[in-house]
């Protein structure tokens, strides 16, 4: 594959970018006690864009459609209400609101109260009548999504490509 863009859309599931850029955005400050969380948002944003920019170049798309998480409980918690149970008590990163913001207002973005983002990208990277016109890149580090057909590319591993996944076994 030649590295020139095609008309192509990056269909990206944002929840992992956001997270590990406000935890970049943190520094521990030990001297004023275990918890105590100084925060730069400029320094997450500017990792956030980064990333992004990457991305873009490593999936050679021209267009980017963000999907975030929406509120809960999700759809799987109404089903089995023990769904991710084993992360309640893990501390989230004090900027997942700015950041998340942040990529609500800078580009075009899908969030829906009750469906998580790996949803939204298998929901658009299959949609026939969606972008019908652009090729569309999968951008995820879940591997749930690697049951999905279609051009993927795993954003923390950019330098390994593009791969195909076919739904043939």
């Amino acid at each position: 594959m030649s590295k020139e863009k095609n008309k192509a859309v990056a269909i990206i599931d944002a929840d992992s970018l956001v997270y590990e850029s406000a935890c970049k955005g943190e520094v521990r400050v030990p001297e004023f006690g275990a918890e105590a969380v100084a925060t730069n948002l400029d320094l997450a944003i500017h990792n956030l864009k980064t990333r992004i920019g990457t991305i873009m170049e490593a999936a050679r798309c021209d267009e980017v459609m963000m999907c975030l998480s929406g509120s809960k409980p999700y759809w799987r918690e109404k089903l089995y209400p023990r769904y991710k149970h084993n992360r309640k008590s893990v501390v989230r990163p004090k900027l997942l609101e700015e950041l998340t913001a942040w990529i609500m207002n800078n580009f075009a973005c899908d969030c829906r109260p009750g469906i998580e983002a790996d949803d939204l990208v298998g929901i658009y990277g299959t949609h026939p009548r969606w972008m019908r016109d652009h090729g569309k890149v999968i951008v995820s580090v879940d591997k749930d999504l690697n049951q999905v057909p279609g051009i993927h590319l795993n954003p923390s591993k950019c330098e390994d490509g593009l791969y195909i996944i076919t739904n043939k076994k």
